[in-house]
């Protein structure tokens, strides 16, 4: 019974990476430079302005996981811990709970992230709530394991756990 259980695993588990391996658009894991950039997300319906944006507070799941039409950030880098996700333009990451982080919420709490948001929208993401400061465009598909090597616009500083509000833009694109 053991053995036909993990004949099973093993079988399910070469049929995902299969699967995975399929998938148009994805980026290998040799081909860091294009996953950075690479707009990988199926085209979204655009989002419902009374749709509140939020965050989830779940076990760790890889960016393919990220909801379509949201922008979505992990706690930790290479898509690790609590995920958050974001659909509308937020003033205050603040007003979002998570307990994974130093402050409580989401404010300066992401380390990596992916954009899979609205039609073709980009999602700007601002150091400051209230969309002041540093901004920096994430067009849609844009993805980054490591905020720690992504920088704001006209900084040397990088957005790793600075990023306070995002607001989504048409002049945020490839």
């Amino acid at each position: 019974m053991i053995k036909n259980r993990l004949a099973t695993a093993v079988a399910a588990v070469g049929v995902a990476a299969l699967t995975l391996t399929a998938i148009p658009g994805a980026a290998q894991a040799s081909d860091l430079d294009r996953e950075f950039s690479s707009p990988v997300a199926a085209e979204a319906a655009a989002a419902d302005p009374g749709q509140r944006s939020g965050s989830s507070d779940v076990s760790p799941q890889a960016w393919t996981d990220c909801p379509q039409t949201y922008f979505c950030v992990w706690v930790d880098g290479n898509y690790q811990g609590p995920r958050g996700q974001f659909r509308d333009t937020n003033p205050d990451w603040g007003s979002f709970y998570q307990s994974a982080c130093q402050s409580g919420t989401w404010s300066n709490c992401a380390s990596s992230g992916f954009n899979n948001g609205t039609s073709g929208m980009g999602v700007v993401v601002w150091d400051e709530p209230g969309h002041y400061v540093h901004s920096r465009c994430l067009p849609k598909g844009w993805r980054h394991p490591y905020f720690t090597q992504v920088y704001w616009g006209n900084s040397s500083a990088n957005i790793n756990d600075k990023i306070s509000s995002n607001e989504w833009s048409w002049n945020c694109h490839y």
